[in-house]
């Protein structure tokens, strides 16, 4: 049994504040070709939604469900977060910081570490609007708690 197109959107649709809440960009838009929907995640390729609510990434990976997809981008950015740990990119820290802690942050421009340990990062929000946001101390902490969370 095919599944309404619109209620297919609507499925995957539903996760997009998820990924916003994992540091992506994302459009879910409709197409002309075989796909119900493309789906566009910032940092990765392009997915192709099809009638039967499969959908497949331009890279070749692949998935049945909307909760696949945010299976693999979750793993995804733990790897990502493994990596900015591995070799100490404050910036991207900064992000996976405020990403733990639910904050839509997209992009960090700078930032600055502060005499406590602490840092205060120049960020653009999921809205698009630039901010000076101040993270704990603790932030490799978090990062670290974060990516463990998002492989389990």
């Amino acid at each position: 049994m095919m599944l309404h197109p619109d209620n297919i959107s609507k499925r995957y649709a539903g996760i997009i504040p998820q990924l916003h809440a994992l540091g992506y960009t994302c459009m879910l838009k409709g197409s002309d070709s075989d796909q119900v929907c493309i789906m566009r995640i910032g940092r990765a390729d392009t997915v192709d939604i099809f009638n039967d609510s499969t959908w497949r990434r331009r890279d070749g990976m692949q998935g049945a469900t909307p909760q696949e997809l945010l299976d693999l981008m979750k793993t995804e950015r733990s790897h990502e977060v493994e990596h900015h740990l591995r070799h100490r990119d404050l910036r991207a820290l900064a992000q996976d910081a405020l990403n733990a802690q639910g904050i839509a942050v997209t992009g960090v421009r700078a930032i600055r570490i502060l005499v406590d340990g602490s840092m205060e990062a120049d960020v653009f929000l999921h809205t698009g609007r630039p901010q000076t946001m101040s993270i704990e101390k603790n932030w490799d902490a978090t990062c670290r708690q974060w990516r463990a969370d998002l492989i389990h």
